[in-house]
């Protein structure tokens, strides 16, 4: 499933993921679904297509959610099998849901950011991943002791945790590690692509698209380095230029966390690396096509011999 601009306009997004099985609809105008690679169940507001809850399945629910009265109240439930779609692990289970009988109790469905007192928004609450959605490629995304923490899958093409929030002029903080040999990114002002344009992935409909801060560790005089920009599956490589490229700091720390900053301001965009300023530039071309967006977590697509670990934590957002 792909993105189009008449079903964004009405709410609807995060639909970038292939769905092995189908959705219910309720008389009460919910729908639910639990088809996607994500491994999430979700439920959304059949009028407007608002996404309204969702929830971490121990495997893929590739398969049609049901539900049905029980003493009055109404029950969802889902077969949680995997069935080792999407290189995924398999499983046993049966999900059952229902709302709490004391609705008075009941808390928020879906964790939206409110802004404090200096206007930033936490976008990760320490404890899940309420308020991100998992668009492509099979790697994993998990809570662990207060960090996102991402795991490659071998063969898999590259994955993206993104905020259900968008924005458009902001400043943006993370602490982030990553493994060596391999590398990741954080995605800004990203959408995916409405319509399949070429028979390419990165091509395709529901394909992240966007800038990125690219993330790695120090390798040396002259080779790529963490805070330059590339545009991800924008057809156009890498932002920053060769010079900029080939400028390498030392300002990552390879074996522990690093704290990033991303002011991005009209059609300029700058980036920091623990405090040090390392791109400051202006693409109108990019702002054209992406003046708004999501925030994505990406793990980079890996055909190593190992599992690849990185993390994030801190995760806070300001809007300008």
């Amino acid at each position: 499933m792909g993105e189009y601009p008449e079903l964004v306009d009405r709410g609807i997004r995060n639909t970038g993921t292939l769905t092995f099985g189908g959705a219910v609809a309720t008389a009460g105008g919910l729908v639910f679904i639990a088809s996607t690679a994500d491994e999430k169940i979700r439920a959304f507001e059949k009028s407007r297509g608002k996404l309204l809850w969702e929830y971490q399945l121990p495997a893929g629910g590739y398969a049609t959610p049901s539900v049905y009265m029980h003493n009055g109240r109404q029950f969802l439930a889902i077969v949680c099998g995997g069935g080792g779609k999407n290189a995924t692990k398999s499983g046993d289970s049966v999900m059952s849901f229902a709302l709490p009988q004391d609705t008075s109790k009941r808390t928020p469905l879906v964790s939206i950011g409110i802004p404090n007192s200096e206007g930033w928004i936490e976008l990760f609450d320490g404890d899940t991943l309420d308020g991100w959605v998992h668009m492509n490629g099979s790697h994993s995304y998990t809570v662990e002791n207060g960090a996102i923490v991402g795991r490659t899958v071998a063969g898999s093409q590259n994955s993206f945790l993104c905020s259900l929030q968008e924005f458009d002029d902001f400043e943006f903080e993370v602490e982030t590690t990553v493994d060596d040999i391999t590398n990741q990114g954080i995605q800004f002002r990203s959408s995916v692509r409405p319509v399949t344009e070429r028979d390419n992935h990165n091509w395709r409909a529901g394909r992240v698209w966007g800038p990125q801060l690219e993330i790695r560790r120090n390798m040396g005089a002259g080779k790529i380095t963490t805070g330059v920009l590339y545009g991800e599956a924008l057809g156009t490589g890498w932002l920053s230029t060769e010079e900029k490229k080939a400028d390498s700091h030392d300002f990552f720390i390879s074996e522990g966390w690093n704290k990033l900053r991303i002011v991005a301001e009209g059609p300029r965009m700058r980036t920091w690396v623990n405090g040090h300023l390392i791109e400051d530039m202006i693409r109108e071309d990019v702002y054209k096509t992406h003046p708004k967006g999501f925030i994505g977590l990406q793990i980079h697509g890996i055909d190593g011999e190992r599992q690849f670990v990185m993390k994030w934590r801190n995760i806070r957002i300001r809007e300008l």
